[in-house]
């Protein structure tokens, strides 16, 4: 079973953008482990970004999903935006990548409904 709650998909194997509903969101159990994440909360809504992000960043389209996705997770469940988390080292598998542009998506998700 896939580790991942959500998946948002860049045009290899899923389309780009596309969002997939993983079976630990529809039988809402906590997340698996990933390759390369030393830890992970048990409660948290965990979303993988299909791609790697030492070498590009995520797609614009990707970009919009996850804001959406997050969006409407951080309202359907009463998230604030200090409690939306990613694994901060960039060069760990699990990790965000260090061209996942961090700073545009913490202020898109401050400013977003």
């Amino acid at each position: 079973m896939a580790p991942d709650h959500f998946l948002i998909g860049n045009g290899d194997g899923c389309g780009d953008g596309d969002i997939e509903v993983g079976r630990r969101w529809q039988q809402q159990l906590p997340p698996g482990t990933t390759p390369g994440a030393d830890w992970i909360v048990q409660n948290c809504v965990s979303i993988c970004i299909v791609g790697d992000f030492n070498k590009a960043r995520p797609t614009p389209m990707q970009q919009r999903q996850l804001i959406e996705l997050v969006q409407s997770l951080r309202a359907r469940l009463h998230i604030p935006v200090d409690r939306v988390f990613w694994d901060q080292k960039p060069d760990s598998a699990a990790g965000i990548g260090s061209y996942f542009p961090a700073n545009d998506f913490k202020r898109e998700i401050a400013t977003a409904g």
